[in-house]
């Protein structure tokens, strides 16, 4: 299983640094990205490694507070990858979760993010 820090090396390179230099970045993230990040053998396991990771770091009552206080301290002419990188990574994942029509990912997300009472 990989650790917050890895799943964020990770998704970065394969989303941002394999991009096109002359094409637009939109940040699109699913379970197959997931498992290609990862190197994993399922998409399953991948979603499955990642929300534990992210959990793992997580403020269950104070939604992306670890992502809030890494950009705090972040040192942008050091910090290649930015410090919420994951904190958005996540809220695309929830949305791209939900089923087709759901009327939003906000409940999605703290279910992922592990948030108590979600």
């Amino acid at each position: 299983m990989l650790t917050y820090e890895q799943w964020r090396d990770r998704l970065f390179e394969h989303i941002v640094v394999n991009g096109s230099p002359d094409r637009p970045l939109y940040l699109f993230v699913d379970r197959e990205d997931l498992a290609v990040a990862a190197e994993a053998e399922g998409s399953v396991q991948a979603l499955a490694s990642f929300t534990q990771a992210f959990q793992d770091r997580a403020n269950r009552s104070v939604p992306f507070r670890y992502e809030y206080l890494l950009a705090r301290s972040a040192d942008p002419s050091v910090d290649v990858v930015p410090p919420y990188f994951l904190g958005l990574v996540m809220s695309v994942l929830a949305v791209t979760e939900a089923p087709l029509g759901a009327a939003h990912g906000v409940y999605r997300l703290f279910t992922m993010q592990g948030v108590v009472g979600a």
